[in-house]
């Protein structure tokens, strides 16, 4: 590993993927300003498009089996913190976030977590949850800033560790780029399209939205689905479901897609029925920006995404009550629709602009190197 001068600037994530579709637009702002900015992961998949923005790419190989992969994660986290001395740690993704924590912590590196959700976290039995959250609390406290993406996982923390309080910011989910993801307007068609586009878990609501559209009259309603099949955890979304479902006349299933943008443009409604541990869903700060409807849930991460002027929040896990939102929905008339998206654009306007994280984080990195002058 070649020395690194002056001293970088560390994005760490589970997945080059996350810091290219994530932390793209900071990544090269911090570039551009003549910081030295290293990514680090455990793959190189979009290593050239990462080193396209000016940045270099550190990974480490890792072993399938899941506990050689956690010492050996460890060991190079704590190689390359203590070869390269960087100036900050910019964290993101829970197992980053617990692993760098540590590392800065015990080589006295400042370490800023985003705190993007809880994950799978959320839906765990009540006395592991509690652990598990008192414990992410616990070496978050550590950091020396920490960045959350909605208030709910805010307070959760804080009631564990007060100190963070004093230390911390709420800024909702990664943001969007307002110039790539510009208003479009709506079509005027009969009939409503639903676009689902997330990682296939079950959590997603994904099963619960096929059953909503089942619900309603033939013909009123079609789903584009979008996205790659995860065959982690417990009851994961099958191949054979999706093919079950694309047979119907009114679903359509596209896989893992690489631009979402043609697909959200062609959609009247943009919908996330999550009772997963989200930050704030980025496909929905894309349907917003792009001036769509949205549909969701009251789940932490998601509601802060619709209101009643935009879009529709229900409970989690109630095919009912999303098929109620979607009647609801289609009763209206293409001017209402459209009022919707323009406020929908308006939010993302006010809150999701990805300015607003390169600003943080710019200023982050201002305030660590003045200190250390």
């Amino acid at each position: 590993m070649p020395d690194l001068e002056p001293r970088p600037i560390f994005f760490v994530a589970n997945t080059s993927w996350y810091l290219w579709n994530f932390r793209k637009e900071t990544i090269h702002s911090l570039v551009k300003r003549g910081h030295v900015v290293v990514c680090i992961c455990p793959d190189r998949v979009r290593e050239s498009e990462l080193e396209g923005l000016g940045a270099q790419l550190l990974s480490c190989m890792l072993p399938e089996n899941r506990f050689l992969k956690s010492v050996m994660w460890f060991c190079y986290v704590m190689y390359v913190i203590g070869r390269s001395r960087p100036e900050i740690i910019f964290s993101f993704t829970t197992s980053a976030n617990f692993l760098f924590l540590v590392g800065g912590y015990v080589l006295r590196i400042p370490v800023v977590p985003n705190i993007s959700g809880t994950g799978r976290l959320a839906k765990k039995i009540e006395p592991l949850r509690q652990i598990f959250l008192r414990a992410y609390a616990r070496v978050s406290s550590t950091g020396h800033f920490v960045v959350f993406q909605n208030n709910d996982d805010r307070s959760r923390f804080v009631n564990f560790r007060e100190e963070i309080s004093t230390r911390c910011t709420v800024i909702h989910g990664s943001g969007v780029d307002l110039g790539v993801f510009e208003y479009t307007r709506m079509i005027r068609r009969s009939g409503v399209k639903v676009v689902f586009m997330s990682r296939l878990l079950p959590e997603k609501g994904l099963r619960e939205l096929v059953r909503a559209i089942k619900l309603l009259p033939e013909g009123q309603f079609s789903l584009v689905i979008a996205g790659a099949v995860d065959p982690s955890g417990r009851d994961p979304i099958t191949d054979t479901e999706l093919l079950t479902w694309a047979k119907e006349k009114n679903i359509t299933y596209l896989g893992s897609v690489e631009n979402v943008l043609p697909i959200l443009r062609e959609s009247d409604l943009v919908a996330l029925p999550s009772y997963y541990g989200e930050g704030v869903p980025k496909v929905l700060i894309e349907g917003c920006a792009l001036g769509r409807p949205i549909l969701t849930t009251d789940n932490p991460g998601c509601s802060v995404t619709a209101a009643a002027d935009n879009g529709f929040v229900v409970p989690p896990r109630s095919p009912l009550a999303l098929a109620n939102a979607l009647r609801e929905f289609s009763a209206l008339d293409f001017e209402e629709r459209e009022a919707m998206g323009r406020n929908s654009r308006a939010l993302a306007e006010r809150i999701f602009d990805v300015e607003i994280n390169v600003r943080l984080y710019s200023d982050l990195v201002e305030e660590i190197s003045q200190r250390l002058k």
